[in-house]
Formats: structure tokens, sequence, C-alpha cells
């Protein structure tokens, strides 16, 4: 794909309305506003197309990314990702399959991103 064509589909992509957006000075501020509708979805449709196994693992997750945003952490003792967003995932102990998660936020953590969906088992 042609750097072009990546940035006008960058500039017309949106997961979000971006006029509803909070700002970071008030107190109900979400840092994932941009993406957890879409993440609301995308789980919900997971637990529904999937029924959950009687055991679950919670696992502790490292996605690498090197961009610029405030959830980001630093972990120099991880060998596959130093920096990038930390997940805690309830998977399925046999199938690895990730049911639900959560995003660490920091200082946002009371107001992170939480499936409001209970997982039928």
């Amino acid at each position: 794909m042609s750097r072009d064509r990546f940035d006008e589909i960058s500039r017309n992509l949106h997961l979000c309305d971006p006029f509803k957006e909070i700002r970071s000075t008030f107190l109900d501020y979400d840092p994932l506003f941009k993406i957890r509708k879409f993440a609301d979805t995308l789980f919900s449709q997971f637990n529904r197309v999937y029924t959950a196994e009687q055991v679950l693992s919670v696992d502790d997750v490292m996605v690498k990314f090197t961009g610029r945003w405030n959830c980001t952490i630093s972990n120099p003792g991880k060998p596959s990702a130093r920096r990038g967003f930390h997940l805690t995932a309830a998977v399925g102990r046999t199938s690895r399959y990730m049911l639900n998660c959560s995003v660490y936020c920091g200082a946002y953590q009371e107001r992170a991103f939480y499936m409001t969906e209970e997982i039928d088992t």
C-alpha cells in the first residue's frame, strides 16, 4: 500500500465520534475513548460465538507499541516487548482464546477498559 493511500484511509477511518471526546482535564476522562465502542462490540461478538471453557486463565500480556500514547509502559526486563501496552486477559486454558481483557492505564486505572458483560461458562 502506498503512503498516500495509507494517509487517505487514516484520515477518513474513525472508530468513534471525535467531537464527543472528553478532555483529559475532566474527571470522567477516558483514555481509551477512541477504541472503547469498537472493543465492546468485538468482545461481545467473541463471547456470543464462543462458549467459554470451564477452566479459565488470567494472563498478563505485553503488546509491543513504540508510538506516543500515555497508556504505554516501559519494562526493560521483558525480552520481547520492552515498551507497549499491558493487558490483563481472561483466556481459555487449553484453547488460549481471549474472552475478555483490561488495559492498564496508570493513573486512570479505575476508569480503564473493563468489559461489562459476564462470561458464560
